[in-house]
């Protein structure tokens, strides 16, 4: 746990040589942190249940191989457009 703390906290810890060895994603961290969206509810607003739904329901349908990974982002994208003003 300390080395995760240090991660997030410390100045620069990800060019340590020592904690990238360990664990290796720490180099990529900084960026994760500073882009992540946990939820995309501030985008999504009211509409993000309906868009989490649609979400779901699509990549099961990829995860089950009754459609294609294009077709199913295409699909999330016309449901998150159609519900999203």
């Amino acid at each position: 746990m300390r080395s995760i703390w240090v991660c997030f906290n410390a100045p620069r810890p990800v060019q340590r040589p020592r904690s990238t060895k360990k664990i290796p994603w720490f180099k990529n961290a900084p960026d994760v942190l500073t882009n992540a969206v946990a939820r995309p509810s501030t985008v999504t607003g009211a509409y993000y249940n309906q868009v989490s739904s649609g979400l779901f329901e699509n990549v099961n349908k990829v995860l089950s191989g009754e459609e294609s990974a294009k077709d199913a982002v295409s699909q999330i994208e016309r449901v998150a457009k159609r519900i999203v003003p």
